[in-house]
């Protein structure tokens, strides 16, 4: 017996049970349907026991199938054969020899995983039920035989082909991922969707996946994808290219994409995101579902050039492949390119240039037409190997050869061959080429980011202390503000614009001094009190004028008429011009009036014998009637008095008795007191102080 014919007890789940089924050459499907071999029935194993299909009679080919309803891990299938309830010695044999068994994705059993091809029974050995193990993953079981005209079949072969199977029970594992005699054991690897069903060896990767263990994944997967000239963006856009679909490659399957006729180059990428470890591109082209021997868009590949880059400018990349040699009958129809090296885009390229002669073959313009682009690679820097999952061996290594891990890019402040070596002094970062900012006392920065560990130098600010101080600020960290002043050194403060108003020095830290004020000191001061200085800023005055000024600035004079402290004080009215006086002493500039004296005109003059008797007269007169005047008001004011108090009749007596005195009276007795009196008056007045004499004539 076959190796093959091995039965395992330990996997009970019949995965083809109840499952849909169908058959070639089907004959009375109401009585032989093809799902009554998935039914679960086999206790009637006769062509009227309704737990068997038959296909019809006089049949080159024999073929039956069942759908498991996805991609699942296959142990065994175990095959009971129509034997009309009778003993195996019967005339059925003949027709199971020679028979097939496959596991495939699709209904084609080429397409399949062939798991049993009887070629050594004979109706004598063959067994009624035969087991066969098959450590496979797979979505259809096929059974298949065939008796072809011109073929000699050995002995006991029946002339025809004949299906005649009554129960086709097919075990393994009901969910993908798992193996294991009970099927309860994860697949090892993480990206890995099917693993052998005993060992859990990784059979078939997730979608995307790649590798012997998984590791390498489709890095194009989904990232974003552009192309020159598109053809139809909505329906043929350059996404399609890295949708992951790749079962329709025509013009209306709405998975490839496609650029503008007549164009003379053609161009698209994609976007991995990052920088990756990159092992191979596989490119499938369009077809239109036809064979490609013969297709008529091999042409407009020939001569394709693949890049990897890390920017979108294919000339600042690394040229993957170059088309020099394919010809329509070698061009293949999927393009794998390995390109062991890291880069973050995937450049496609093809050109028909004006001038230039291209070999036979070559379409007159440059097309895209791609239906599926896969990068595979590592996704995380980092690692390399097959599977992406050993670490580069140098330490500060970024990214190393994806097969032999040898380090060519260093992680970030770091060089060397090894990458054992940090960044020269003042330099950090990305292959240590960006240059260190003013970090404090002059040491060097981080060699990894950049960072200051003792914060930034005068005139700069922030983590890399590469900033420079805003307007207005300057010293370590740009802490401390300028003067007075808009703008200054940021290294040392000194002002770089004038000063404001009211300040000077280097630094604009400095109040006008020495009676000036304002813009640039320029300005002078009013009279302050005391001569004082006044605001720097505006020129006011503080603690008020000195004598003779008046006004916010203390510059205006007291108007005429006025003077000293706050302009208050009247000039005299006997200056020579009256009310006319020095603004800040009060002095009569011009001298007094006749009879006045001193500084201010307050003074009288004492009589004395004058030259000029006319003006002795005049000023006697002026005396005597000033005299007069004040006796008469006192009189009349004390008979009035009087009379209210003491009525008509003693006012009559007062009267006679002041009449007979009025004639006792000696001429030349008043005469003298009234000249006495004349002198005192004047004796007054002369000794009145200036001050005094202008209050009272206030």
């Amino acid at each position: 017996m076959s190796e093959h014919l091995v039965v395992s007890l330990f996997f009970t789940d019949n995965i083809a049970l109840g499952k849909h089924a169908k058959q070639l050459y089907p004959i009375q499907p109401s009585l032989w349907a093809a799902d009554l071999a998935v039914d679960g029935m086999r206790s009637d194993l006769s062509s009227y026991g309704e737990q068997c299909t038959i296909s019809a009679d006089e049949k080159q080919t024999a073929k039956w199938w069942v759908d498991l309803g996805g991609v699942l891990s296959i142990h065994h299938i175990t095959i009971y054969y129509r034997t009309e309830n009778k003993g195996w010695g019967s005339n059925f044999q003949g027709r199971f020899l020679g028979f097939h068994v496959y596991v495939s994705n699709t209904t084609s059993r080429r397409d399949g995983h062939m798991c049993f091809r009887d070629t050594s029974y004979t109706k004598y050995n063959i067994p009624q039920v035969a087991n066969i193990t098959c450590l496979v993953h797979g979505q259809y079981v096929i059974y298949y035989n065939e008796r072809l005209p011109g073929t000699t079949y050995p002995y006991g072969y029946s002339r025809y082909a004949f299906n005649e199977l009554c129960e086709v029970e097919v075990y393994g594992c009901p969910v993908p991922g798992y193996y294991g005699s009970n099927c309860s054991v994860p697949c090892p690897d993480t990206n890995c969707r099917y693993c052998h069903i005993e060992t859990g060896a990784c059979q078939g990767c997730k979608p995307g996946y790649q590798g012997h263990q998984c590791g390498l994944q489709n890095l194009a997967f989904q990232k974003p994808s552009q192309q020159l000239y598109s053809y139809y963006r909505f329906a043929l856009g350059a996404d399609r290219v890295v949708d992951g679909m790749r079962s329709d490659l025509s013009f209306y399957g709405g998975q490839c994409t496609l650029s503008r006729n007549s164009q003379q180059t053609a161009k698209w990428w994609v976007d991995l995101g990052r920088v990756v470890g990159i092992h191979h591109i596989t490119i499938y082209y369009r077809t239109e579902n036809n064979p490609w021997d013969g297709n008529e868009y091999r042409g407009r590949f020939l001569g394709f050039h693949v890049y990897i880059s890390n920017t979108t400018s294919r000339q600042d990349g690394h040229l993957c492949f170059r088309d020099k040699s394919y010809t329509l009958s070698t061009i293949p129809a999927v393009a794998n390119i390995t390109c062991l090296v890291h880069g973050q885009y995937v450049i496609y390229y093809n050109e028909r240039l004006s001038g230039t002669t291209y070999p036979d073959g070559y379409s007159s313009y440059a097309y895209n037409d791609l239906c599926e682009v896969e990068v595979y690679g590592c996704s995380v820097p980092g690692y390399y190997g097959s599977d992406c999952s050993v670490p580069c061996p140098d330490r500060n290594c970024r990214h190393c050869h994806i097969q032999t891990g040898a380090c060519y890019e260093c992680k970030p402040g770091y060089q060397g061959h090894r990458c054992e070596s940090l960044c020269s002094t003042q330099y950090y970062g990305e292959i240590c080429k960006q240059t260190c900012g003013n970090c404090s006392d002059g040491v060097t920065c981080n060699n990894v980011d950049g960072t200051c560990p003792n914060g930034c130098d005068v005139g700069v600010y922030g983590d890399k202390c590469k900033t420079l101080c805003p307007v207005g600020w300057y010293g370590k960290k740009c802490s401390l503000p300028c003067g007075g002043c808009d703008t200054c050194s940021r290294f040392t403060g000194q002002c770089t614009s004038p000063c404001y108003p009211g300040w000077k020095g280097t630094y604009c830290t400095e109040k006008c001094d020495g009676r000036k004020y304002g813009a640039g000191c320029n300005k002078d001061c009013g009279t302050c009190l005391g001569y004082t200085q006044c605001h720097h800023i505006n020129g006011s005055c503080l603690q008020g004028c000195h004598s003779g000024y008046q006004g916010e600035l203390c510059k205006t004079v007291c108007m005429t008429g006025y003077y000293g402290h706050n302009c208050t004080t009247e000039c005299s009215l006997f200056c020579k011009k009256p009310r006319i006086c020095n603004h800040v002493s009060g002095h009569c500039n011009d001298g007094c009036v006749g009879g006045w004296q001193g500084l201010y005109c307050q003074r009288a003059i004492s009589e004395k014998k004058s030259d000029n008797p006319e003006l002795s007269r005049f000023y006697g007169m002026l005396a005597a009637l000033s005299v007069c005047v004040t006796v008469i008001a006192v009189l009349v004011t004390y008979i009035c008095i009087k009379r209210r108090q003491y009525g008509r009749r003693r006012e009559n007596e007062y009267l006679e008795s002041d009449e007979s005195q009025t004639g006792t009276v000696n001429p030349s007795t008043i005469s003298g007191r009234g000249n006495e009196r004349r002198d005192n008056t004047y004796l007054g007045l002369s000794e009145l102080g200036p001050s005094s004499t202008y209050d009272t004539l206030r």
